[in-house]
């Protein structure tokens, strides 16, 4: 049986204590077939204890430290890379610094990939760790239409454990004109290659919440708004993904921002 890889990434800013419960849920995992590329994004930050700790003692993890900050999507793009780089055949898994690992996400996954082999994408739950879950299947399939289900309808909605197969969706990136968010773009991109998802019913990660620090997006202004509008336009348009859905995507979402 052929043995099934994974490759989680981790973008941390400022919070070496949080990383490091992260990277602990990883070693912790009921199974071993993993690698892990922690992107660090706060040059400035004194990560040296954890750099001492873990980069320099296991060979399983890729550590990358950005030379000034440039925000969590370019630290994942930097991450997928290095993963195009080494002509990674596996599966990638994101994990945010202040989230920690189920201790079997990756037998879960490994589980359902096994179980459903011609499909490249996977998403489990993200729950607190009281048990309340941050993701919201109000469809009646765990075959879930990323277009339609998440980004049209909101049928599926939330925050979620993401296990995609990197060869397929190797040339999508995230949104490089912000630092932080707007998700939906790189995951659009990966729907026009993979048009649903396997939901699974259980937990991948847990979270205790957003917190302030970090990587956290604050509510913006209409000033700030409406730049953004601009960058997304010339990015959407330069990476030629102009078409109908994105269009009634951006239209539903200009109605609920300035009506709702």
């Amino acid at each position: 049986m052929k043995e099934i890889s994974f490759t989680i990434i981790t973008t941390t800013y400022r919070r070496p204590e949080l990383l490091e419960r992260a990277v602990k849920s990883v070693f912790a995992q009921t199974k071993s077939n993993w690698k892990l590329i922690v992107a660090n994004d706060s040059p400035e930050w004194d990560y040296a204890e954890f750099e001492k700790k873990y980069v320099s003692t296991d060979a399983r993890i890729t550590y990358i430290r950005n030379t000034v900050n440039k925000g969590k999507n370019f630290s994942v793009n930097k991450a997928f890379e290095q993963l195009h780089v080494t002509k990674f055949n596996g599966y990638i898994i994101f994990l945010d610094d202040d989230d920690w690992l189920a201790t079997d996400c990756i037998e879960q996954f490994t589980k359902e990939i096994r179980e459903n082999e011609n499909n490249a994408w996977f998403v489990s739950k993200r729950s607190s760790i009281e048990g309340i879950d941050f993701v919201y299947n109000k469809t009646s399939s765990n075959t879930i239409s990323y277009l339609y289900d998440t980004l049209l309808r909101r049928r599926f909605y939330g925050d979620t454990t993401q296990c995609i197969y990197f060869p397929l969706v190797h040339t999508c990136r995230f949104s490089d004109v912000v630092k932080n968010g707007e998700e939906w773009l790189y995951y659009y991109q990966v729907a026009q290659l993979s048009p649903t998802f396997i939901f699974i019913s259980v937990t991948g990660t847990y979270s205790e919440g957003y917190q302030e620090n970090g990587l956290t997006r604050k509510k913006r202004t209409v000033t700030e708004s409406l730049h953004l509008w601009k960058l997304l336009y010339r990015e959407i348009t330069t990476k030629k993904l102009w078409n109908f859905y994105i269009l009634l995507y951006m239209m539903l979402r200009l109605f609920k921002n300035t009506f709702v």
